[in-house]
């Protein structure tokens, strides 16, 4: 599994609100795996939870890159 480091933060406070249901879905799998103790990879790229973000397109985060770059 590949998770970014702000992604560990954001797992401990994650509800489930506010994202696609693919999202979401994709989220608790991530969670319930990590607590069962699996292997992970901490990357600053996209990962596996970036992957089903509503926000992602082209591998980049656009609502981020309109952000910084706009």
């Amino acid at each position: 599994m590949k998770i970014r480091g702000h992604h560990l933060l954001c797992l401990l406070h994650f509800e489930g609100k506010g994202y696609s249901r693919d999202f979401i879905e994709n989220m608790y799998k991530i969670k319930e795996a990590l607590e069962k103790g699996k292997v992970f990879f901490v990357l600053n790229s996209c990962n596996d939870i970036c992957r089903k973000c509503p926000y992602m397109e082209g591998g980049l985060m656009w609502r981020l890159f309109l952000v910084l770059y706009m």
